[in-house]
Parts: structure tokens; C-alpha cells; sequence
């Protein structure tokens, strides 16, 4: 399949029929991927929570190595520091 490369604004593209788009199950995002001279589209699908697990998994890991726990409270800053700094 041939396609001209048109100009959009300022920038250059090509158009996809939809067939194609719906072939290769491309709805909204796609991932490009430039291998020598190739330009490699593949479809991009986010589900929802998706990656959450491994992230929370994550910050129970750095929780226990920092000795810290979410529900310690934070020392509010010192006022004179904020006072100093709204005067300048």
C-alpha cells in the first residue's frame, strides 16, 4: 500500500485508512518505534489501574528500607522561615 506524506499545520503525516486502523486495532494513541528506517506503529491500549500492582508493591519496598510509615505526620514549617520569606 502506498501514501503520500501531506502537510498538517506545521508538521507532516500520512493518512491510515480506517480498515487498517481497524485491522491492526488502533482506536485513540499509538506507540512509534523507529527501527533503522523503518517507522513502526503498534497499537497503545491502556487499561485501566494498569501498572498500580507493581507500583504499590514498590512503595511498600522503598517504605520498609526508609524506616518510614504514610501516616506519620510532617512538622509544619518553622513560621519565622515563612515570615522571613513572604517580606522579601
Amino acid at each position: 500500500m502506498r501514501a503520500r506524506i501531506i502537510k498538517i499545520g506545521n508538521s507532516q503525516g500520512i493518512r491510515i485508512p480506517k480498515t487498517v486502523l481497524q485491522q491492526c486495532d488502533i482506536q485513540k494513541e499509538v506507540d512509534i518505534e523507529i527501527k533503522g528506517n523503518l517507522i513502526i506503529l503498534k497499537p497503545l491500549h491502556k487499561k485501566a489501574r494498569e501498572g498500580w500492582s507493581e507500583a504499590f508493591k514498590q512503595m511498600k519496598k522503598n517504605k520498609s528500607r526508609y524506616g518510614t510509615r504514610f501516616s506519620q505526620k510532617v512538622k509544619p514549617a518553622r513560621k519565622d522561615y515563612v515570615i522571613r520569606n513572604k517580606r522579601r
